[in-house]
């Protein structure tokens, strides 16, 4: 969930290796997203430790657009299925979140 940061709003395009049988595919996918950046610790004035945690950046998924490749077999949602499973795997989520980063 993003909290009441500063969100800003972008998009990345990623080659996913996708196999279907013995064929490889390698489609074209636009993810958009939201990201808000993280923050460190708060230490009030006065006070020696900090009293809240760090927080870490956040994303989440606005939308997945998907060029299908020429002689794919399967389903446009399998493609839409494989992309959002890469956007939440911990590789995707460290791609987007640097690109965010960057771009911030």
């Amino acid at each position: 969930m993003l909290h009441n940061r500063r969100a800003s709003i972008h998009s990345i395009t990623h080659e996913l290796e996708v196999s279907y049988g013995d064929e490889y595919y390698c489609p074209t996918i636009e993810f958009r997203f939201s990201f808000s950046p993280g923050y460190p610790a708060y230490t009030p004035p006065g006070e020696y430790a900090p009293t809240d945690p760090p927080e870490g950046p956040e994303i989440s998924l606005d939308r997945v657009e998907v060029v299908i490749p020429a002689g794919w077999p399967g389903s446009p949602s399998g493609l839409i299925r494989l992309a959002e499973e890469w956007f939440n795997s911990p590789a995707g989520q460290s791609r987007c979140i640097e690109y965010a980063e960057e771009n911030y």
